[in-house]
């Protein structure tokens, strides 16, 4: 056992691969991984290695790396199971539990989080910045049913580009579990888990988690979702959050669910474009003529490389035609600039199926936008 001093707060006896496991954790937050999406960050600080390593390696892990790559599994209860699974491996001296206990507990959420998303196979998707700019002007039916919100894959994450992440109160990035309700959650069948995430510090991530359990799938998508804030703003104003803090978290999720929301919708449509980049499955990782330290420098420098699906037109004129210079930085235009909106469509066998339809914005008298112009 090793003694593990984070900072201010000594007192955490550890075992040395969880110590390991730990500190490369905490470096994913660190210069050299500035820039990178925050799930590459921690493979690329060696922290899912490590995480990997202590699985393989010590008693009683076994079980909490099976809960965390079970995408059918909430991740909080596969959270849990990595708390229990650290119990014999971690002990905090009782002079220290007030200041220790939070940051272990911090610590794992993180983890967990981060290895839900690398064990289920998750998968990146990349909004463009014409994206971003269309689907700012653009509104959900009020009548959309939940049905039609479905992810593509069960775990997912979604990377706003930097320049619109004020479209999402600032989040770097949004991860999206797919996953069965659980027994207090009945009748509800299928179960959505949002998570925002922000890198705040160099110390590492903040994350805010929104739970929508799935009990009646014909329910306008924002009625369901305006209820799942308040559920998660009434157990924070019960952890103690009040005032101008809960104000803050209820505009959070308000901007999060709407940005997070209108990209499933456009990644159901027909003709959304999206574009597979693999950069580091297409990168050889094997290199039999090189030594220990040499090939782990490499293995260290491709972690760095990520898949992802770049998602939307990759330019304001895919979608804006002969208008395109007309679009401010935001891009909207004004003043003769209709809104678009996603809508149910009926089609098939006597029109008896829905689909989601996708409207773009339009130009309200182009002649006289651009005779003003």
């Amino acid at each position: 056992m090793k003694s593990l001093h984070l900072g201010d707060h000594p007192g955490l006896v550890i075992e040395p691969m969880i110590l390991t496991a730990f500190t490369k954790t905490l470096n994913a937050w660190h210069v050299p991984f500035r820039g990178l999406p925050i799930p590459v960050r921690f493979r690329a600080s060696g922290a899912l290695r490590a995480w990997q390593a202590a699985f393989n390696t010590l008693p009683n892990m076994a079980h909490a790396r099976d809960a965390l790559s079970n995408p059918a599994l909430a991740p909080n209860d596969a959270c849990t199971q990595l708390m229990l699974a650290m119990e014999p491996h971690i002990r905090i001296l009782p002079e220290h539990q007030a200041t220790v206990v939070p940051m272990v507990t911090g610590m794992l959420n993180v983890s967990a989080d981060l290895l839900c998303f690398w064990l289920r196979e998750g998968a990146l998707f990349e909004p463009t910045l014409p994206l971003g700019g269309l689907l700012g002007g653009i509104d959900v039916a009020t009548d959309l049913p939940l049905s039609m919100v479905q992810p593509p894959v069960q775990t997912l994450t979604i990377l706003p580009p930097w320049q619109q992440r004020h479209h999402c109160a600032g989040m770097h990035a949004i991860t999206v579990f797919s996953h069965d309700a659980s027994a207090n959650q009945a009748p509800a069948k299928r179960c959505l888990t949002i998570r925002a995430s922000e890198v705040i510090t160099a110390e590492g991530v903040t994350i805010n988690e929104l739970v929508l359990p799935i009990k009646d799938e014909d329910k306008p998508v924002a009625d369901a979702l305006a209820l799942a804030v308040r559920a998660t703003l009434a157990q924070q104003g019960a952890a103690g959050l009040a005032g101008e803090d809960l104000s803050k978290l209820e505009l959070t999720w308000r901007q999060v669910i709407d940005y997070t929301v209108k990209v499933l919708l456009y990644l159901q449509i027909e003709g959304t474009q999206t574009h597979s980049q693999t950069p580091y499955s297409d990168t050889p990782k094997e290199f039999p003529g090189l030594g220990r330290k040499k090939r782990e420098d490499k293995l260290a420098e491709i972690d760095k490389l990520y898949d992802r699906y770049v998602v939307g037109p990759t330019s304001f004129a895919d979608w804006a035609g002969e208008h395109v210079n007309l679009l401010d930085a935001g891009g909207q235009l004004s003043p003769h600039w209709r809104r678009g909106h996603f809508r149910l469509q009926a089609h098939g066998p006597a029109q008896s199926l829905r689909k989601v339809m996708f409207i773009k914005p339009t130009i309200v008298r182009s002649d006289r936008l651009l005779g003003a112009a």
